[in-house]
């Protein structure tokens, strides 16, 4: 977007897992570009999100989620 400024800190929220189906509560493991895993929980509905992702140019940053 034009004139957007970096860094940007968002919350990402995944959508349309159909292979990745979660359940509520249930525990997760992130990474954030070359960070160290942190720990994460699906919500009471199964759903993931991987709060305060810091994205540092428009190149984007890679997420990895795993069970």
């Amino acid at each position: 977007y034009p004139g957007l400024q970096y860094p940007v800190r968002a919350d990402m929220t995944l959508r349309r897992v159909q292979q990745f189906g979660t359940k509520p509560g249930e525990k997760l493991s992130v990474r954030i570009g070359d960070a160290a895993p942190a720990a994460i929980a699906a919500d009471a509905n199964g759903r993931i999100t991987v709060p305060g992702i810091s994205i540092l140019s428009s190149a984007g940053i890679r997420v990895t989620i795993r069970r």
